[in-house]
């Protein structure tokens, strides 16, 4: 599914995700974080036993503006709870 937000200020974000994997720790999965179409992270995982934990993605900086946030499960087993932009 596709995400909407706005962003009401332009300037440098911090990506941060809240994730878990029902795998042990020698599995591996991965998602592609997409806005408005362009690649901006690949969040990893190793397995976390089902426990969530909070994840630090990279910076980016972004306009003022509408935004479309997509995911590409593309080594599936990842669960992402949640998906935070935080103003640096």
């Amino acid at each position: 599914g596709v995400t909407r937000f706005e962003i009401t200020e332009t300037g440098q974000y911090r990506l941060f995700l809240h994730i878990s994997s029902e795998g042990d720790q020698w599995a591996q999965s991965a998602t592609n974080l997409m806005l408005n179409g362009e690649l901006v992270t690949t969040a990893q995982s190793n397995g976390t036993e089902g426990k969530w934990m909070r994840q630090k993605a990279n910076k980016m900086h972004l306009e003022q503006g509408q935004y479309e946030l997509t995911l590409d499960f593309i080594k599936p087993g990842m669960s992402i709870e949640w998906i935070e932009l935080k103003k640096l």
